[in-house]
């Protein structure tokens, strides 16, 4: 019998890791400092191997297939984009109106 986690476990897998190199780069993502390579292939790693036990579920969950996991990480990308919008826009609004710098 296949147990069912969450449903969008993967999703905010996905979610939480993109989350920590959006807060941990001060300025655009692809502007240097950029995020260690380290921590940038772990989140992947992590990331890919959540995904492909969601795509074949292995005993674990109930199997989403490769459409719904594509899905998930253009979802996760396009948020990625937003956040790191805002964060830059914020960032920006602090420095250059308030004078303060928040990173």
């Amino acid at each position: 019998m296949t147990r069912v986690l969450e449903p969008d476990a993967d999703r905010e897998l996905i979610e939480q890791q993109v989350r920590e190199i959006v807060e941990r780069v001060k300025d655009e993502l692809h502007h240097r400092p950029q995020p260690c390579s380290i921590l940038f292939w772990a989140i992947m790693s992590t990331a890919i191997i959540g995904t492909v036990v969601a795509v074949y579920g292995f005993g674990l969950m109930t199997p989403i297939g490769w459409a719904w996991a594509g899905a998930i990480w253009l979802y996760a990308a396009c948020w990625f984009i937003f956040n790191d919008s805002v964060k830059v826009a914020v960032l920006r609004y602090y420095r250059h109106k308030k004078g303060i710098e928040v990173l």
